[in-house]
């Protein structure tokens, strides 16, 4: 595991670079390997779109009292705010790319939900998952924040999916 995730990897001297390199391996573990199975299962039978929220200064939930002492990144339903109002969001603000991000966020899951496609002329191009590919659309601030990774090799999944058999 240290092989995989060397904890100088993760953070500056001082910080809890155990923590967060075991983020990481929770992250990679729990959440990208069984959705890139899943990604791929679904790509077999119908169109698929898959996505992956990396504004790793996301807000953080303003309902929760104490603030989590590692960066939170991009948690779990952190991308919410950008798609919606929510109570557990409330008094949190979005820096002005997030709020772009948060535009071209809405625009995609509206199209989507309207035509079963998330691509349009005015945002960057959203290509589905293709069988044998791990591709997923990006989902983060900046210039090159939005466009598509393989989620698979980002994130380590074929170590993962290894030792899952």
């Amino acid at each position: 595991m240290l092989a995989r995730y060397p904890l100088d990897k993760y953070g500056e001297p001082g910080t809890s670079r155990a923590g967060l390199a075991m983020q990481s391996v929770m992250t990679d573990h729990l959440w990208a390997s069984p959705a890139t199975e899943t990604n791929r299962l679904l790509a077999a039978r119908v169109p698929t779109y898959a996505y992956e929220f990396a504004d790793r200064w996301a807000p953080w939930v303003s309902s929760t009292p104490v603030v989590p002492s590692l960066p939170t990144g991009a948690s779990h339903a952190s991308e919410l705010q950008y798609l919606f109002e929510a109570d557990y969001f409330a008094g949190r603000t979005l820096s002005p790319a997030q709020s772009r991000l948060s535009g071209t966020m809405i625009d995609y899951w509206s199209r989507f939900a309207r035509h079963g496609d998330p691509n349009g002329t005015a945002t960057p191009p959203w290509p589905a998952v293709r069988a044998g590919q791990d591709n997923v659309q990006r989902l983060a601030p900046g210039a090159s924040g939005i466009r598509p990774v393989n989620l698979c090799r980002e994130h380590q999944c074929r170590f993962w999916q290894s030792l899952d058999r």
